[in-house]
């Protein structure tokens, strides 16, 4: 039996050899699978390359597509994969992806976060940040309500 490369992989097929762009589906899915829109993914990994974000890549497999393991990223952080999951669909190791992922996260930390995390500084950008903040909040206490009153009966029960 001959093992599979990376280039045959699943993801490699659906997402950067013939990905399905003018399926919306498609779209939607990606979007749930990596917590980021087709279009910056594809520009994240043109910057990425263009600006040599991950030079250390060669010295872990020369053979992985920067593609794959950027999904990997993506998908580690959005979905809570463990690196041996990313292994069965990109047919990269566990231990590449392990090894790339402390640049990935090198690189958001001190390319990314300047780049596109703000402090507001006026007054109408910090109204729109609370109202935002307001709207997550709001949507964070609702889905803890059940939760809560579900205690709140457990507890009022055992002291009865």
């Amino acid at each position: 039996m001959v093992q599979a490369t990376p280039l045959e992989s699943p993801w490699y097929l659906m997402y950067v050899k013939c990905p399905m762009i003018n399926v919306p589906k498609f779209h939607t899915q990606f979007h749930q699978r990596f917590r980021i829109p087709y279009a910056q993914f594809i520009q994240f990994v043109s910057d990425a390359k263009e600006n040599d974000w991950f030079p250390r890549r060669s010295k872990w497999n020369t053979t992985s597509p920067l593609e794959l393991l950027i999904l990997g990223g993506f998908r580690y952080i959005g979905q809570g994969w463990t690196f041996d999951d990313l292994e069965g669909s990109t047919m990269i190791s566990s231990k590449v992806h392990w090894n790339y992922f402390h640049q990935f996260i090198d690189v958001g930390s001190k390319i990314l976060y300047p780049l596109c995390v703000t402090t507001p500084l006026m007054q109408d950008d910090m109204s729109s940040h609370m109202h935002c903040m307001s709207i997550i909040l709001l949507d964070f206490q609702a889905a803890l309500a059940p939760q809560m009153l579900l205690m709140w009966l457990l507890k009022s029960v055992a002291t009865d």
